[in-house]
């Protein structure tokens, strides 16, 4: 069973049983992959696929998968709150605001 909902301006469904949370902005964000790259690695977020539509990292214990528009799927999530905050800091980091 596929569940949905929107908290916000985030439309978030969640897979897998809840353990993967697929976030999507109501609006895409506009930003520059290789920029955004580049902020995670000064975090020392280990990188593990670059492409120009997305970036796959580990975030802590969570599994990573940032899209060109700001859409994330995160992975591994034990709790609702977990994802939802980690996309609030993914997006700090990469200076944007929402």
């Amino acid at each position: 069973m596929v569940e949905k909902e929107v908290i916000g301006n985030l439309n978030v469904v969640w897979l897998c049983g809840g353990t993967t949370a697929d976030i999507t902005p109501a609006q895409p964000l506009k930003f520059n992959m290789n920029d955004a790259c580049e902020k995670i690695k000064k975090q020392h977020f280990k990188i593990r696929v670059k492409s120009q539509m997305v970036l796959m990292f580990d975030y802590m214990k969570l599994d990573v998968s940032l899209f060109d528009g700001g859409r994330m799927l995160i992975k591994n999530v034990s709790d609702k709150e977990t994802p939802l905050n980690a996309y609030r800091e993914i997006l700090k980091t990469i200076n944007i605001t929402i």
